[in-house]
C-alpha cells in the first residue's frame, strides 16, 4: 500500500502546472473551445469568438454555449466542477453569436446533428467527420489533462443528484417486483394449505381416516400416530362437541 501512495504522489503535480497545462490547450487552436482563468477558477467553452471556428458553429447552427468551470481544491488534489449552458442565436448579419437570457445548469440538450461539421477540401463548410459540438467535447479531453497530472475530479452536486436518481430508479422498480413476487409465493403457500384442509375435512366426512391422516400436516404427524388419529376421531363421532 505504501508504494501505491508513493507512486501516486510522485505523479500529482503542484496545482500551478495543472493550470498551465490546461491553459496551454489554447496554443495550437486544435480545440473548438477555449480555457480562461476567472479568478481562482479555470471556465472553458466553445471559442466562438475565434475566426476559425466562428464559421463552424454558424453554419451548423450552434444553438448553446456550454461552460465547464473547474473549481481547484489544492490540498486534497480534487478538480470539482459544474456545468452550464446558456442560448444562442446566431446573427447572419453580423455574422456572430447573441447571447439570449435563458440559462440552464447541469447537462442538458446537447448540440449534436446527426453529422459532424469541418472543412471540406475544397475550403467550404460542410457536414464531415469531424466535431458534433456536444459537451464531451469540451469535458473528455480537459478531464483527461487532469487525470494525466494525477488529480482526481469530483462529481458536480447537480450530477450527484442525478446520479441519485437513476439508483432510485432502479432499486425502486426492483423493490415493488419483489413484494408482488412475495405475495404472490404468499398467496400460493396459503392457497395450497386451505387446499389441503378441505380435502382433510371431505375424507374424514366420508369415514377415510387413515387417508385423512396421511393428508394432515407434517406437524401433526409428528405429535400423534395414526391409530390415535383414528381413536380421536372415533370418540369424536360418538362425543360430537357440535
Amino acid at each position: 500500500m505504501q508504494q501505491n501512495s508513493t507512486f501516486k504522489l510522485a505523479n500529482t503535480v503542484s496545482i500551478e502546472t495543472l493550470i498551465q497545462r490546461l491553459l496551454r490547450m489554447n496554443d495550437a487552436n486544435e480545440h473548438p473551445f477555449i480555457l480562461q482563468k476567472d479568478g481562482n477558477d479555470i471556465v472553458a467553452s466553445w471559442n466562438i469568438v475565434d475566426a476559425k471556428w466562428l464559421e463552424f458553429f454558424g453554419a451548423g447552427g450552434l444553438k448553446k454555449q456550454f461552460e465547464l468551470r473547474l473549481i481547484f481544491d489544492d490540498l486534497n488534489k480534487i478538480v470539482k466542477y459544474k456545468e452550464k449552458s446558456s442560448d444562442l442565436e446566431w446573427d447572419a448579419s453580423i455574422k456572430a453569436f447573441k447571447f439570449k437570457k435563458s440559462v440552464q445548469y447541469g447537462k442538458r440538450l446537447e448540440f449534436d446533428m446527426g453529422a459532424s461539421w469541418g472543412m471540406r477540401q475544397n475550403g467550404t463548410i460542410g457536414k464531415i467527420y469531424g466535431y458534433k459540438f456536444n459537451s464531451t467535447e469540451i469535458t473528455d479531453p480537459v478531464f483527461d489533462v487532469i487525470k494525466d497530472c494525477g488529480w482526481n475530479i469530483d462529481l458536480s452536486v447537480l450530477d450527484k443528484k442525478i446520479s441519485r436518481k437513476a439508483i432510485l430508479c432502479v432499486v425502486i422498480p426492483l423493490i415493488v417486483v419483489a413484494f408482488i413476487a412475495l405475495g404472490a409465493l404468499l398467496f400460493t403457500s396459503m392457497s395450497g394449505v386451505k387446499d389441503a384442509a378441505r380435502a382433510e375435512v371431505d375424507l374424514l366426512r366420508s369415514g377415510n381416516v387413515i387417508e385423512a391422516y396421511q393428508h394432515s400436516s407434517s406437524e401433526l404427524q409428528s405429535r400423534i400416530s395414526n391409530s390415535d388419529f383414528q381413536q380421536i376421531i372415533q370418540w369424536n363421532n360418538r362425543h360430537p362437541l357440535f
